[in-house]
């Protein structure tokens, strides 16, 4: 395995490490009421509950968004075609 091939990987598997976790702790935070801890804490610190809809939304499209950023390139390549696509098409 050369070089670059194995900096791929390494850069694949910490990015996981990192958004995976940040987009799962938001989900429950956005959908429910979240956990009892977090919860617990917020109304110990004094914030409103709604704030952590808020955050959680933030949370997901943070790593959405970063995704997206590591697969511009892709996108810079690809938006041309889309676009003559969607102009012939109206």
């Amino acid at each position: 395995m050369n070089t670059h091939e194995s900096n791929r990987i390494l850069h694949w598997v910490f990015t996981l490490l990192v958004l995976l976790p940040t987009a799962a702790s938001g989900i429950p935070d956005l959908f429910t009421h979240g956990l009892k801890a977090t919860v617990q804490s917020y109304l110990l610190l004094g914030y409103p509950l709604y704030l952590m809809k808020i955050l959680g939304f933030a949370k997901i499209l943070g790593a959405a968004g970063r995704q997206c950023q590591l697969h511009s390139d892709r996108w810079n390549r690809i938006l041309p075609a889309v676009r003559r696509a969607i102009s012939s098409a109206i």
